[in-house]
């Protein structure tokens, strides 16, 4: 490959240096955030306290059950969102304030631990599409759409739940394991993340002793709906991707997703700016559009919301290769917690494996 070829790879490839505001955290967007998640999952919940002695037949409330069901499914997809926002740090200036916050509300979600998703996320983003990626070895597997649909949610939350055991009891990390916490700190958030989400479930036991009606409709048919759209997700993301900078995710850009998921649709912005908060990332994808950032890589952008559904069949694979990793110093900062909220140049060096592919 010429020098100038490899200089527009460079380019084409590079990450900005953002304006500071990008990586602002606001406290009114971060309560709205906060809110809309609360929203889509208390709302239906309340309904179904307050209409549970009324009279109706089998058929109507079945009906009602799975309406409002599938709302609330909707609103525990939304909590595992904060989780994930908060142990990215992007909801407070204090990490520490933004894990509570990402404790909180994502211990509302049964089974489901945060702190074990973040063992794993961390390197996802780090070494995203490649073998060594935990994702890739969760989601590659499965090659059809029934076997994704049934199989690999389940797999994802045990490792999860074993990952924060392991960290709870003090046991060691796995190898290339990073995050923006110390393991004591990590020994401590895991202890509390196991100990807030016994309590929810213990909550959910008492609904359930409150009648059966009150379990199927505030518990069991949101779990199903946040594992179907959790599993469904992460096969929009990164089917047909490959790594390298803004190609490695997809962003599914459709008006109607950016209003159910606070922007946290704009995945390929995610991956390249993590500390970015999620409301901020259509901002971010506008602006990196104007740079031509995407054009210039070929970055995966799904407009229609039907059309990214079609990354979930098996006609669109989860990526797996087989690249001589080597650290991007961005991403690596950010995984040590090094957030100053304010990008810096990433230049190409040598030994980054993408730059090293596009000279050969």
């Amino acid at each position: 490959m010429t020098i100038e070829a490899t200089l527009e790879t460079h380019v084409a490839f590079s990450r900005l240096k953002l304006p500071r505001q990008f990586h602002r955290i606001g406290s009114i967007a971060t309560v709205l955030y906060l809110a809309h998640a609360l929203a889509f999952f208390l709302i239906p919940a309340m309904v179904a306290f307050a209409i549970v002695d009324l009279p109706a037949s089998t058929p109507a409330r079945i009906g009602m059950a799975v309406v409002l069901g599938v709302i609330g499914g909707h609103g525990m997809h939304l909590l595992t969102f904060v989780g994930h926002e908060g142990m990215h740090t992007n909801l407070h200036r204090n990490k520490y304030v933004s894990a509570a916050l990402a404790l909180l509300f994502s211990s509302l979600v049964p089974g489901f631990l945060i702190v074990g998703f973040s063992m794993t996320h961390w390197k996802h983003h780090r070494f995203t599409g490649q073998d060594i990626d935990p994702d890739v070895q969760i989601y590659s597997q499965y090659r059809n759409f029934l076997s994704r649909f049934f199989l690999a949610r389940s797999k994802g939350v045990r490792i999860y739940t074993q990952n924060a055991v392991r960290m709870a009891l003090g046991l060691p990390w796995p190898e290339n394991t990073r995050l923006p916490f110390t393991q004591r700190e990590m020994r401590w958030i895991s202890r509390i993340n196991i100990a807030l989400n016994l309590c929810a479930v213990t909550g959910y036991g008492f609904i359930w002793y409150r009648s059966l009606w009150l379990g199927f409709t505030v518990m069991l048919i949101p779990y199903v709906g946040v594992y179907v759209f959790s599993t469904l997700r992460a096969y929009i993301e990164h089917t047909d991707t490959v790594p390298g900078r803004y190609r490695d995710a997809r962003s599914y850009t459709s008006p109607i997703y950016t209003a159910l998921f606070f922007g946290s649709n704009y995945h390929l912005e995610h991956h390249q700016y993590p500390a970015v908060p999620c409301y901020r990332l259509p901002a971010l994808h506008a602006y990196l559009a104007s740079q031509g950032r995407f054009g210039a890589a070929g970055a995966p952008v799904e407009p229609s919301f039907f059309g990214a559904l079609r990354y979930t069949t098996g006609r669109y694979q989860y990526p797996c290769i087989n690249l001589q990793s080597a650290t991007d110093e961005f991403l690596e900062r950010m995984a040590d917690g090094c957030l100053d909220r304010e990008a810096t140049e990433a230049d190409a060096r040598d030994g980054d494996p993408f730059v090293a592919v596009a000279r050969k």
